[in-house]
């Protein structure tokens, strides 16, 4: 457009009487114009659905929390069950072949009879009970480090079972009266201790 045209243009807007211009003819677009949702609602309406979406909003944050703290609840059910349970196995495991290797002590140091039969039947029932709950701690070993925790005390009260067997089926009745005294052959040799016959 040139400027004369722009002047006409402006001339023919102006409303010479009253010196105002006139609106301006805008040309139908042929865009889709937006909807905006909610422009025709009235403001009760729009209030209902502000009340309406905070409790549907309230609503979301509270099933969430229901979730989290069911989570949480089977965690701690977990923790309560598993863990403080082969925590108590582990305890009372350590305790009982704590116990049995100090009466397997005094078993080899002592010297009367009755009291060994009496140590034997003590970690006869020490022995019963480690074997009560050493399966029950297997099962509610969870982590790596407790299965191979059990998996070492397991491997070490089978080499105690079998020495114990082992040292019960050679049992040599009391000695009596000392060996002879020690002697060596030669000095290349090494050191013999014979029994005295």
């Amino acid at each position: 457009m040139s400027v004369k045209q722009k002047w006409q243009a402006a001339v023919k807007r102006l409303n010479v009487r009253s010196f105002q211009w006139r609106p301006k003819r805008r040309k139908s677009s042929t865009r889709q114009s937006k909807q905006v949702i909610g422009k025709h609602l009235t403001i009760r309406q729009k209030l209902w659905g502000l009340v309406i979406l905070a409790l549907i909003m309230v609503a979301g944050v509270g099933g969430y929390s229901l979730l989290s703290l069911a989570d949480a609840n089977r965690q701690g059910d977990d923790i309560v069950n598993n863990w403080n349970k082969g925590l108590d196995y582990a305890h009372e495991l350590n305790t009982l072949a704590a116990n049995y290797r100090a009466l397997e002590l005094e078993h080899i140091v002592t010297e009367d009879a009755a009291a060994k039969e009496e140590l034997m039947t003590k970690m006869k029932d020490i022995r019963a009970r480690i074997n009560e709950i050493a399966p029950k701690y297997e099962k509610t070993a969870s982590g790596e480090t407790d299965k191979e925790l059990f998996a070492n005390f397991s491997k070490q009260w089978r080499c105690i079972n079998v020495c114990r067997t082992t040292c019960s089926s050679s049992a040599r009745p009391a000695i009596t009266a000392w060996p002879a005294p020690i002697t060596t052959l030669s000095p290349s040799r090494r050191m013999t201790i014979s029994p005295s016959a």
